[in-house]
């Protein structure tokens, strides 16, 4: 990890996002604003965020922030984006 540069996506209080600058780009993890791509992809709010127009709000942020950066998208909860994760180092295996 080159850097890293967390931001507040509103989905409950005290969560957060993260905005990581890796290799090969930046990387956005969505941390408990989306859960899955569904949710991402139609701006989809799970039912226990605290509220829905602070959640949909912090989702056109990210958006934003992902269309400025090209950055890849991992939504931290599905299982379908654990392969992008990158790899950990061997000290932490």
């Amino acid at each position: 990890m080159l850097s890293s540069d967390s931001f507040q996506p509103v989905s409950a209080p005290g969560a957060a996002g993260s905005r990581e600058a890796e290799a090969d780009g930046p990387v956005v993890i969505t941390g408990d604003l989306a859960l899955f791509h569904e949710n991402y992809e139609s701006n989809g709010v799970p039912p226990f965020n605290t509220g829905r127009a602070e959640t949909l709000a912090s989702l056109d942020r990210v958006k934003k922030i992902v269309a400025n950066l090209k950055a890849t998208v991992i939504i931290q909860h599905d299982g379908r984006d654990i392969a992008k994760l990158p790899a950990l180092p061997a000290s932490a295996r």
